[in-house]
């Protein structure tokens, strides 16, 4: 979905950001920073992904430790160094750069720490509800638990 509203905001920033102002130094400077929205809208949304997994493990502060590192370890200083030179796309395309940066890193700790292990449902009948497929049988489904 991300990929889908930034093409949105792109092809049709006219009408889109038409609505949020019509002062046309806004609608300039929008215009100026139109590069920037999708690579940041696609971080920014993967990183919220991520972050429910951690939340959902109750590894809430493992999420956030590495969200802190990376926003403002990378993102802010990128910030700060970009908008210097390109204004305010530099500042967004710094905090993006932090998001893409937060990413592989909360995908390796999922990926490396977490125990997924598989778990089958059973109502007594062999099937359970919500995992049994069009074919009636029962699907495996996978759950994820985190080592307190």
């Amino acid at each position: 979905s991300a990929v889908i509203s930034s093409t949105v905001m792109v092809l049709f920033h006219g009408p889109v950001f038409g609505v949020m102002s019509t002062d046309r130094y806004v609608t300039k400077n929008i215009t100026a920073v139109l590069w920037t929205i999708p690579p940041m809208h696609i971080c920014d949304c993967v990183q919220y992904v991520f972050q429910g997994i951690f939340s959902g493990c109750g590894r809430n502060f493992s999420g956030a430790m590495t969200l802190i590192a990376a926003l403002w370890g990378v993102g802010v200083p990128a910030s700060y160094a970009l908008g210097r030179l390109y204004g305010i796309g530099g500042v967004i395309a710094g905090l993006a750069l932090g998001l893409a940066v937060e990413i592989p890193i909360l995908v390796t700790v999922a990926v490396l720490t977490f125990d997924w292990e598989p778990v089958e449902h059973d109502d007594g009948e062999g099937k359970s509800g919500d995992d049994v497929d069009a074919s009636g049988g029962n699907v495996e489904v996978v759950r994820l638990v985190a080592d307190a």
